[in-house]
């Protein structure tokens, strides 16, 4: 299945804060946290790099999370927020 640029925005956002709160309480609470947050953000980055990508030409959109427009083909996004 075949996330949609929106879904990958979405993910990573929601990812980003997790880990920020897994962070927070990693030092407050249990320092396993610190783990998980870890781990998080490996899987944020990982999401990030393979899937935020042009629809068209498949080329990474960079660290620009609201674009209209692919920064190499000129496609048209749809990421609609």
């Amino acid at each position: 299945m075949k996330l949609t640029l929106k879904q990958v925005y979405m993910f990573v956002s929601v990812i980003t804060l997790l880990t920020v709160v897994f962070f927070i309480l990693g030092a407050v609470w249990s320092a396993w946290m610190y783990l998980v947050a870890l781990f998080m953000l490996v899987a944020m980055l990982l999401l990030w790099t393979l899937e935020w990508r042009c629809p068209k030409c498949g080329r990474h959109l960079g660290r620009i999370s609201k674009i209209k427009y692919c920064p190499h083909c000129s496609n048209a996004l749809e990421l609609l927020f």
